[in-house]
């Protein structure tokens, strides 16, 4: 499985026992670690608007897209107010969040042997645009929760990558750390590595998969 001590011989191994021709990652908790800005977001948020929903709550749907974490929280009749105040915290508060180690590295080794690479996320456009800037990540290629209707764990994602690369479900790696991220390779049929160092340890910590 990956994790963020694998080394480039092991990517090497990786790609060439499974001829891969594209990386989709999952960001939170995969390329970057962002549970301390999330905290401190819905804290804060919580606080200000007077509801009674602590962070453990909230962690427990980690993953999908803000949306759909609200009504999971029967929060959804506030989403506009939570996710001004959430996401308007996360932007000013980014230095709250670390990369995770040998996110460069690995993204390196991926242009070196021409393997393209993008991410697929529940953040919203803005958001991701803000974490890319701010820790300078050469990845040109996105989906958010604004790109499409259904996100995560639904395929229509890995739809538009599929599109945009010009590849085949065959050619494709997504790597996660949560289970939503397994549901949503199973679904969009291609094959998973689990980021084991990520926050999602409820499933086998030594998971490298290949859904056909």
């Amino acid at each position: 499985a990956m994790t963020s001590q694998i080394t480039v011989g092991q990517w090497y191994l990786m790609v060439n026992i499974m001829p891969i021709k594209h990386i989709a990652f999952d960001l939170d908790g995969t390329l970057i670690d962002s549970e301390h800005l999330m905290k401190y977001s819905w804290d804060k948020t919580t606080k200000e608007l007077n509801i009674n929903c602590g962070f453990n709550e909230y962690r427990k749907y980690i993953g999908l897209p803000f949306e759909i974490i609200l009504e999971k929280l029967n929060l959804h009749k506030m989403n506009t107010e939570i996710s001004e105040k959430y996401f308007e915290s996360n932007a000013k508060n980014i230095e709250l969040i670390q990369l995770n180690k040998g996110v460069q590295e690995i993204l390196n080794f991926l242009d070196k042997y021409s393997i393209t690479y993008s991410i697929v996320t529940s953040k919203p456009r803005s958001n991701t645009l803000e974490v890319l800037k701010y820790f300078n990540l050469p990845i040109n290629f996105f989906v958010s929760s604004d790109d499409v209707k259904y996100g995560k764990p639904y395929p229509d994602s890995m739809k538009l990558i599929m599109d945009n690369f010009n590849v085949q479900e065959d050619d494709i790696i997504y790597v996660g750390d949560m289970m939503v991220d397994l549901s949503f390779a199973i679904n969009s049929k291609v094959k998973f590595v689990h980021y084991v160092s990520g926050k999602g340890k409820i499933f086998n910590n030594n998971l490298i998969a290949n859904y056909k």
